[in-house]
């Protein structure tokens, strides 16, 4: 098997998979299956922290101040990552198309429309008064108009296990004020560290309703998790990945360093979540 084919394995072909909607793919003989992998594990896991790095250092040189406010304001950015990938699982985007809404290039994607809207709300801040959070969020609210809309539609006259809906949505609200609660008036009570609770337990409520209703895991983390504690192992492995996060950034004294951590796992929770959520009610 040579270079290609080994890309192709393991890490082009469950993209292409992904993209076609189908279980795997051939080419040149060789078979992908979607999904993850150790090989692109590691490999979409060095490429995000180098873009990570690089986005820190580049708002360093640039003067750019990101705190965990923006990254609130963000939101409809990291939403709007939930819903395309929603889309693409519906069938409404074609191959090839339909590529560049598949995890990670999707992400990517949305980085980059990100960071021209951040460019756009430096010039445009005090245009009208508004401030730059301010047109982040307006910005992104109108880019995420169109998903909703159609995501809304898809659903018209469709029916749905409520109750599955309203455990996805509780846990995360009881885990939250839960946490709230518990860590009020100490250095751990943040509206950011508030965020990354949500985001994980929301995450994993979604998929571990998804794995009720016959849904399987495709991180391998959450596979492992989920073969040792059952069915509830991913909201496990969410509580686990919150907690040690969490700890780890009560060290942290870089702002703009704690901030990207919160909008990492806020995209990793809310907008997996949200996809994950909405394929298992929809039936697709």
């Amino acid at each position: 098997m040579d270079i290609l084919q080994l890309i192709w394995k393991y890490v082009a072909g469950p993209i292409v998979a992904d993209a076609k909607n189908i279980e795997s793919a051939t080419w040149q003989g060789v078979t992908a299956v979607t999904g993850y992998n150790p090989v692109n594990t590691v490999i979409w896991a060095v490429l995000a922290s180098a873009i990570i790095y690089g986005v820190y250092k580049a708002f360093e040189k640039y003067d750019v101040e990101f705190t965990t406010e923006k990254v609130i304001y963000s939101l409809p950015f990291i939403i709007l990552g939930g819903l395309l990938r929603f889309i693409e699982d519906t069938g409404a985007v074609q191959y090839p198309e339909s590529v560049l809404l598949i995890t990670p290039i999707l992400h990517f994607a949305i980085l980059g429309l990100y960071t021209l809207t951040l460019i756009l709300a430096r010039k445009l801040e005090g245009l009208r008064e508004l401030k730059e959070n301010e047109i982040i969020l307006y910005t992104g609210s109108i880019i995420l108009l169109g998903p909703v809309i159609f995501t809304l539609n898809y659903f018209i006259g469709k029916s749905f296990r409520i109750d599955l809906l309203l455990t996805a949505l509780l846990l995360p609200i009881i885990f939250t004020a839960f946490y709230r609660f518990i860590v009020e008036d100490t250095d751990a009570d943040r509206p950011g560290y508030n965020l990354i609770v949500f985001s994980q337990i929301f995450g994993g409520a979604s998929s571990m309703v998804a794995v009720t209703q016959g849904y399987s895991q495709k991180q391998l983390l959450t596979q492992a998790f989920t073969s040792i504690f059952g069915v509830s192992g991913v909201l496990i492995a969410k509580i686990v990945l919150a907690g040690l996060v969490i700890y780890a950034l009560l060290d942290v004294e870089d702002e703009q360093m704690e901030a990207l951590a919160v909008l990492v796992l806020a995209v990793v929770g809310l907008a997996t979540g949200l996809r994950v959520l909405l394929r298992m009610l929809a039936g697709v």
